[in-house]
Parts: structure tokens; sequence; C-alpha cells
């Protein structure tokens, strides 16, 4: 009895622990694993998570909808995500909804996200495997057959068929003048008749079939909506029993009949080997994709079935979606008459007889596409598409579990009013070239993106653009439905309940201006005799020239950088205009280490937010001033290789740290980072705290003084980094501030040859540059390093590493040991001692000295964070002797104030990476040796990230306000596999004297932000020392 009593509650609480423990992973009640975050952040900082009506998640918030009400409830679920991507759980899947173009980017460009999702399992029946549903290697297959069925000559053959139908289109309209016309009855019939004949080959004049096939159409999609709005219709048991099977199977036996015997027409013609045969009128059949199908099953490609399914696929997407946008367009017109006279005018251009019109004459009614792609972005044909998880996967910094949804929300990326201020209000304006410069190259994307855009996009514009052409040219339109009486619909394409009306009145014709034209075609006749002499040979050059300058940048001898998906180069990046015409070569000849840094600051701010490009002499460069971009290359595998300004340095560093790349970088990388371990840095505190016990005494001689932070700080850094990282006291050696000083002049040289392309050529150099000066320099940087490893090597030799010194104090653990120990073992040698050595001391001196002084600096100008500063380390041990590393890690807003200084003024405002081979980096193909530098001057001061970014702001850096930021939005100690391996070394140092500085002393300011002129350098530098002054703490 008593066991049971007390056995029961005990029972439940154990299984109720056990249930909260699963449910952190699992969506227990919807049977599906839960999204998380890659970095481990909480998932709310990435996306909104859609609560459910039930404890079931989502499964049951549309439950019996129709698709009006499923149109209500996507449109008003996007507007509590308040313009974030938002989450939704159902049965055995999470559904990821994206509705940002910055994300969908990921979705669309991603070679392994190919899979439609869920949604479409449930047209297959309808569609089977076509070009529309089927994935992987079926896919890829017939999307490369079939694309040259819409190449451009194709496309001009159909430009006849096009113009044929217009005219009996017309004629159907001069019948309905001045009376309300339905745009839903007319204009299917019309884009139905041009995808058949066009694509498929078939005339449908003697097929009484089409208005029975539409009406099928129709009926699926009421039944698709009936299965979208309850989970278990979405399996084919429950459907046949509960559903609308039978009225599936018979309308989906009306639209699989209709396109079999277009099929067996053409099939009757490919067999009697009429292809291409001329008709009794001398005409020449047209090409058609469904001719590329027969073909290829008389080779044993493709089955019947398989043609059956990219048949039904082609007549579906190729009326359906474009009959809906022309119905929008017209609509659209209709009520915006100035919108409509500026198409008028533009047509009006056009040669009279429509059969004399060209195809580069439609591609060149540029209003009227603005129009159309107004239309399509206020009015998506296809309201959203999706994509399916086939294994786990990280999509926009998720880690998604195998079959999560994603559906990508077309009709809401293109409503963002951060790409399009007013989205509703229809302004055709903002899509003119001019407009759309610094548009996310994803935030139009009605034909969707990426290698699984619409095959047929550009067969849809010229077909809409030959009918609206006609239209406007001989109607004038007026409005008989509003936009507020329409009632959406989702369905496979985008409905609305009610039909959709017009007025059309006939145009007068106005006078035009043909018959002046004949005395001008003289004149262009007698300038061509003119021109007929000119030696063709000049011609043919320029054409060459012009051909060539498409893909090289001939003057700057280098191959362009072109976008993967073919648009514009000006779409996705600011080309940067340059001084001459040899590319931006001489954009900083002879600049000084000031200029080059405003000269920095002037591009991005011209830019304006943008990632720009330059070309220089045989590579372009591409700059990074955004952390989205940034992540990519930061994160990958392949772009590890230092750029061009790296081998200026390199007869300083050699091939250490830095600069290597490939198996030596990963090799050394891999045994030195051991070296910096906790529980070495642990064992460098004591070294830390010397070092400043003496910093301070030379502090307190220097009170109520002017004190030059630049004389004190880069001693004290210097110190550190030698008797840590190398295990050498610098109290004997007296080369510490020559070494610093020839560092300084090494800097101003590589500044010289970085301004002048010529002086990248080593022998230019020799010849004419400061060649003398850095061999004078280096030599001096040099013979200190080694000087310091000489003195290592002989206490390595003699077997004392490790063993107790006079004081009985066992000596240290160095970065330098390791180094000398695999030398012993034949795993490096002395030169190679020596490179890594030089770029440790000058890694590891040089950019914390940077940036103790800054931070020093904004101490003193900001008297309530100094405070705040003393509030927190004033309950640390009042001997530092007692001060552990965990106490130290524990001065959170310390840190804050250090990540804060380094945000405003990073060591190293700039990275650089080189492309080895020719690759894809954000959606832009870069030749091979193309130069990236990545800003990080600029990343960390992006106001996207960090609002009121030139403020000094150290609450910024709290946990709780670092939620939402991006991963890469902080680099200062650079990320990804190249991140510095000495970073939690600096943060610890910085945190050490920051501590001893600020209890001992009040910082007063002397030198003001104003008063600075920020230089260029290896690392970031002020032409003026920066000054302070202290006064002893009387609370001390």
């Amino acid at each position: 009895m008593w066991i049971a009593l007390l056995g029961t509650p005990i029972l439940l609480a154990v299984l109720t622990l056990l249930l909260k423990q699963i449910n952190k992973t699992y969506f227990i009640l919807s049977l599906t694993k839960r999204v998380r975050t890659e970095d481990g952040s909480p998932l709310e900082s990435k996306v909104v998570i859609m609560p459910g009506k039930t404890r079931f998640g989502n499964n049951l918030d549309i439950l019996n909808f129709t698709p009006a009400s499923v149109f209500n409830f996507v449109r008003e679920s996007t507007a509590k995500a308040k313009g974030k991507n938002y989450l939704w759980y159902f049965l055995y899947a999470p559904m990821y909804n994206v509705v940002r173009p910055e994300e969908a980017e990921e979705v669309f460009q991603s070679t392994k996200l190919i899979t439609k999702n869920v949604v479409y399992e449930l047209i297959r029946p309808f569609l089977g495997d076509g070009l529309l549903i089927s994935t992987d290697h079926k896919w890829h297959s017939r999307r490369k057959a079939l694309t040259p069925a819409f190449h451009f000559n194709v496309l001009q053959s159909f430009l006849g068929i096009f113009k044929e139908e217009c005219k009996k289109f017309l004629n159907v309209l001069e019948k309905n003048l001045d009376a309300e016309l339905e745009l839903n009855q007319v204009i299917p019939p019309f884009t139905l008749n041009n995808i058949c004949e066009t694509a498929l080959g078939v005339k449908l004049d003697d097929m009484s079939e089409g208005s029975e096939y539409r009406k099928a159409i129709h009926a699926i999609e009421e039944i698709l909506i009936q299965r979208v709005c309850n989970p278990l219709m979405y399996y084919n048991w429950y459907f046949f029993l509960y559903g609308d099977y039978r009225k599936h199977s018979q309308n989906l036996r009306i639209v699989h009949d209709f396109s079999s015997r277009i099929i067996e027409r053409k099939r009757q013609q490919f067999q009697q080997k009429q292809l291409g045969e001329v008709d009794e009128f001398g005409r020449k059949q047209r090409y058609a994709m469904l001719d590329t199908l027969l073909a290829a099953e008389a080779e044993g490609q493709i089955d019947h079935q398989g043609i059956c399914d990219e048949v039904n696929t082609f007549m579906f997407e190729g009326y359906d979606t474009t009959s809906t946008c022309l119905i929008f367009t017209l609509l659209m017109l209709a009520l915006h008459e100035d919108v409509q006279k500026k198409c008028y005018e533009e047509v009006e251009g056009l040669p009279e007889d429509s059969d004399d019109i060209s195809m580069f004459q439609f591609n060149k009614l540029v209003y009227l596409e603005c129009v159309i792609k107004e239309s399509l972005r206020m009015f998506p044909s296809v309201p959203f598409i999706g994509r399916q998880c086939v294994e786990e996967t990280v999509v926009n910094g998720m880690v998604m579990p195998k079959d999560t949804q994603i559906s990508i929300h077309i009709y809401d990326i293109m409503r963002d009013p951060r790409h399009f201020p007013k989205p509703d209000l229809f302004q055709p304006d903002r899509f003119l070239p001019e407009n759309t410069v610094n548009r996310h190259p994803f935030a139009f994307v009605p034909f969707s993106a990426g290698q699984r855009n619409c095959i047929g996009q550009k067969f849809a514009i010229l077909e809409m653009k030959v009918l609206l052409a006609a239209v406007i040219r001989n109607f004038k339109l007026l409005p008989a439905t509003q936009l507020e009486d329409l009632t959406f619909e989702n369905g496979i394409v985008l409905r609305t309940q009610e039909n959709i009306k017009v007025k059309l009145s006939k145009r007068v014709k106005s006078e035009r201006y043909w018959n002046l034209l004949p005395e001008y075609y003289i004149n262009v006749e007698m300038y061509l005799e003119v021109l007929f002499a000119v030696p063709l040979v000049i011609f043919i050059f320029r054409k060459l020239w012009t051909h060539l300058n498409r893909t090289y940048f001939i003057l700057s001898l280098c191959k362009r950088i072109r976008t993967e998906d073919g648009s514009l180069l000006e779409s996705k990046i600011y080309v940067a205009p340059s001084k001459t015409r040899f590319g931006n070569n001489f954009d900083l000849v002879n600049f000084t280490s000031e200029s080059i840094f405003n000269f920095m600051r002037d591009a991005s701010a011209k830019a304006k937010g943008r990632n720009y490009l330059w070309y220089f002499f045989h590579a372009p460069m591409y700059n990074i001033v955004r952390a989205e971009e940034a992540e990519e290359i930061l994160q990958s595998t392949k772009l590890i290789t230092k750029n061009m300004i790296y081998d200026l340095l390199k007869p300083f560093l050699g091939e250490g740290l830095l600069i290597s790349t490939d198996q030596k970088w990963h090799s050394r990388r891999k045994a030195l980072t051991p070296a910096f371990h906790f529980k070495v840095l642990q064992s460098f505190l004591i070294i830390f705290k010397e070092e400043c016990s003496k910093l301070v005494k030379v502090l307190h001689q220097s009170v109520d003084t002017e004190l030059e932070l630049n004389q004190v700080i880069p001693q004290f850094t210097l110190n550190n980094v030698c008797e840590t990282a190398l295990g050498v006291k610098l109290d004997d050696l007296s080369e510490g501030i020559r070494y610093r000083q020839s560092i300084h002049a090494i800097e101003e040289v590589m500044q010289q040859r970085l301004c002048n392309p010529f002086f990248y050529n080593i022998v230019y150099f020799f010849l004419f540059g400061d060649y003398r000066k850095q061999v004078n320099n280096l030599k001096i940087a040099h013979e200190f390093s080694s000087n310091i490893i000489e003195k290592r090597r002989s206490l390595f030799k003699n077997n004392q590493l490790g063993q107790e010194d006079e004081f009985g104090k066992k000596q240290r653990y160095a970065m330098l040991d390791t180094l000398l120990a695999a030398e012993a073992e034949g795993q490096i040698d002395h030169q190679g001692i020596c490179d890594e050595v030089n770029t440790f001391m000058f890694e590891g001196y040089d950019t914390t000295s940077t940036c103790l002084i800054f931070t020093l600096l904004m101490l003193a100008l900001h008297e309530d964070v100094q405070k705040k500063c003393y509030d927190e380390i004033k309950y640390l041990p009042e001997d530092s002797d007692d001060i552990s590393v965990f106490q130290f890690n524990e001065l959170v807003y310390m840190e804050c104030v250090i990540k804060e200084s380094l945000r405003l003024f990073p060591s190293v405002p700039f990275i650089g990476r080189r492309c080895v081979e020719e690759g894809v980096v954000n959606g832009l193909i870069m030749p091979k040796n193309t130069q990236i530098n990545i800003h990080l001057y600029e990343i960390m001061r992006d106001a996207r990230h960090f609002s009121n970014p030139k403020q000094f702001q150290p609450d910024r850096f709290f946990p709780e306000n670092t939620l939402n930021r991006h991963p890469f939005a902080f680099v200062p100690f650079s990320a990804g596999q190249r991140n510095c391996i000495g970073q939690k070394f600096a943060i610890l140092e910085i945190k050490v004297l920051l501590a001893a500085v600020i209890r001992n002393f009040k910082i007063l300011p002397v030198t003001l932000l104003d008063d600075l002129t920020f230089e260029n350098g290896i690392v970031l530098r002020t032409k003026q020392n920066i000054k302070v002054k202290l006064v002893h703490r009387a609370n001390k």
C-alpha cells in the first residue's frame, strides 16, 4: 500500500521530467523533431514560432478552411510575424515559412534543396513526374533536354502564332465594346491555344474540349485545397474514404484524356515524318517542345508516361499562370489611366501592321515590361513555392530535421516594404533600370529563382507583351471591378472568388507621324553611303573589342565577374567607377596611409551599404561590407588563401600562420592550437600581472601630466608576448624600441607598394621603390626575432625546459617550445620557426596594443562607462596575485567595453582572401585570382546590426542585446577556420591591464576623436599620438 502511494507520484514525476526532456528535441504531440539553431542560440532569435490552436501544433489550424480563408490565414500569419520568417509544426514535419528575400536566397541557390515539398505530392496524380515535381537525376536530365525548346530562335518562330491568336482575340473583344467583359472567360482560351500551338505544336481550333479542360483544372484545385486543409487527407486511403476522391478521378480523366489526344495527334505527325516539312501554303511547320519529347522517346530516353507528365505540366503551367497575370495586368491598366496612357504612347511607336513588328521591337517595350513586372509583384501567379529537406540540413543558420517543409511566400516577399516602398500601390516605375540597382536580387521572384526557376519565363513575357500591345493599341480599358470587390483565394495559382471585369472603348486613331519619315530615310541612306567609305577593318575591330570586353576587362588585363543566374551584375553588386579607362589601377596612385583610409570609407559610402567591385591589373577585387556575404567566405573551406596584399608582407612574415595556406597552414594550426589552451593561458596570468605591476609603476610617474599611450602600451604588449608565447624575458634586450620602429617603417613601404600597381612587381620595386629601406628594417625585425629564438633554443638544447629556476619557480610553457620540439622531430625547419615567431610577435603585440590604446581613450571620453567598469572591478581581491582567470572572465561589462572598442576601431580593419580557381561566391562567378577584401571596419559599423553605429555603447554586447544580431556582424578576430588563434590570449591580457589601470587611476581625456586622422596600415593607426591624463583614485 505504502509502496503504491509513494511509488506512483515518483513514477509520474520521472515520466513528466522525461517527457519535458524529450520535448526539447521533439514536438511529441506533432510526432516531429524540432528545428534548432546551428549556433545554439534561442530559436526565437531567428524565427517566429507560430502558436497552434491546439496542443497538436498547427495541424488543426486550417481545418475545413476554404481557398479564401487559407489565403487570409497565410496573410495574417505573415502580419503576426512582423517581417520575420515563421515556423509551423505539422504531423511528422515542421514547416519553415520564408517571407524575406535574404533567407529565400539561400534556399533558391542551394543545390541540395531542389526537392518539392509535400503539397506538390497532392498534385502528382495530375502532373506526374513532370518538370515541376520531379527531382534529382530525372529533373536534371529533362531540364537539360527541354531548355533548347525555349531558345531565343525558337521563341522567334512562335511570334507569328502569338500574333495570329491576338487577331482572333481582338475579334472577340470587338463584339464586347461598351459592355462589361469578364476577363476570366476570354483570356484563358487565348493562353491555352498559344501553349498548345507553340510548345506542343497542335492547333485547338477543331478541338472542343478546351472549355471542359479548364473547368476540370479548377475542380482539381478545389480538391487540392480540401486536402491541404486537413492533415488526415494527405493519406490516400483516408482521402479515398472521406474526400472527393471520385470527383477528383473524374476530373483527372478529363485533363489526361485532353493531353493524350494532343500527344497522339503529334505522334502521328512524327511517325509520318512530317515534322519540318512545309504545308500547302508553303509555310514550314514550327519547332515544338513536344517534338523534343517524341524524339527522345524514339531514342529510348523517355517513355510514354514521361511524355504525358511533361505535357500535362507544360499545358497547365503555360496557360493558367500566364492567363492569371494577363487578367490582373489588364485590371490594373483599367484602374490606372495614367499608366495605360504611358503604355499607349510606347506601343504607338511600333509599326502599324502587327506582322511587321519584330521580337526585338517587342523587347524594347521597356515601360510595358515594367507594368507586367509590377502586376506580377502585386499578384504573383504562383503565390508560394515549396521545398523539402531530404536530409537534416542547415538552412539560414537553423538545423532543419529531415522532411522539413519549406514554404517560400513569393506574395509576401514581393510586398516587403524594405525593398518596395508603399508595396500596396501600383507603381511600374519601380522596375525602371535605374530604380532596381540597390534592390535585393531575390526581392522580385515571380518565376522562382536559382536552378529551378521557370523554364518558360521568356516565353510568357513575350506572349503577354504581344497581347497587351494589341489590346492597348486598339482599345481603351475602363474599370468595372475594383480591387476592394475581390476576395482572393489560395490555389495552385492565385485566384479570386469573383470574375474580374473591365469595359472596352474603341480608340480613335490620332494623326501619326509616319508621313514624315520618307525624307528622314533619304538622309539616312546618304549617311550610310558616307559611312560605307570607312574601312571595314575598323568596324570589325570595334565589334571584336565590344564582344571581348563583355567577358574581359581588356585595359585591366583581367576577366570580368558575372552573375551565376545571368542577371545584371549591377543588381547584385555596386561596380565602382574608375578615374581612368584602365579600371581602378591608378585610383590610389601616390596616396598616403591617411588618404587610403578615407578613400576606403568614401568608396563604401558611395556603394550605399552594398558590396562593391574594383578592377585591378590581372584580377578584380570584390569588396565586402555586409555580414551576410562575408559569412559565406569566412565559412568556406576553399577560400582560405590570402590575397595579393599579404604577398607584400611575405618578406616580413614569410610562410607563417597568417599567410600560409593548404597543408602547411592546416598542420601548423593544428600543432600550435594547444599552446593557447585554457590551462596554458592560466599559466600566463602571472606574467600579465607582473608586467602590469611594472606598467602601473611607470604610470605613477606620469600622473597629472599628458601621457602618450602610443609610447607606453606597445612596450607592455611586446614584453607580454615574448615572455608568454615565446618564453623569453625582454628586460635584458634593448632592441624592443628599434623593433617597433622597424615595424612602422615596413608598413610605410607596404603602403607605397599598395598605391602603385607597378610596385607589385619586385623588379620595378627594386629599381624605383624604397627597396633598401625595406631591407634594412626587415634586417632589424628578423635579427630581433632570431635573438629570441636562439635564446630559447639554448635552453631547449640544455634540457632546461620545465626545470626550476633559482627561485624555485618552474619555467613556464611557451609556444616556441612547441616549434623547437617539432624541429627536433623533423616536422619544421629553422626558417619555418622564424616565420611563425615573426608572425606571433607582430600579431601578438601590435594588434593588442592598438585595441588597448583605443579602449583607454574611449574610457577617458566616457566617464559613465569608466565608472561602471570601476564599480565592477572593485569587488576583485585587493591583492592582484589573488585574482584568478575565472574572476577576470566574470568581468562581463569590461568585456563589453573591449568588444565595443574593437567594433569601432578594429585592430585589423580589413582581411583578404583569393580565389585560387574560378568559383561561385555570393551568387557571383569569380574568375581565378579574384581578390576578396572583407572590410571589418564597415561590417561592424553597419547600422542594420548596430543602431547608432558611431556611438560608443558597450551595453549592445550584453547577451540579451545580441540575440537577433547576425553571427558575422562582429568579427574583430576574423571568423571561420582562419580566425585568430590568440583571441582568448588577447582578451585576457587586455582585461588584466585595464583592471589594473582603472583600479589605480581615473582616466581623463586629452585627445578627442575629432583630433585624430586615421591611417590604413597592417593595423589601424592614427597620425597623431593618442594622449590621456591620469589622476590617482582617492578611494583606492
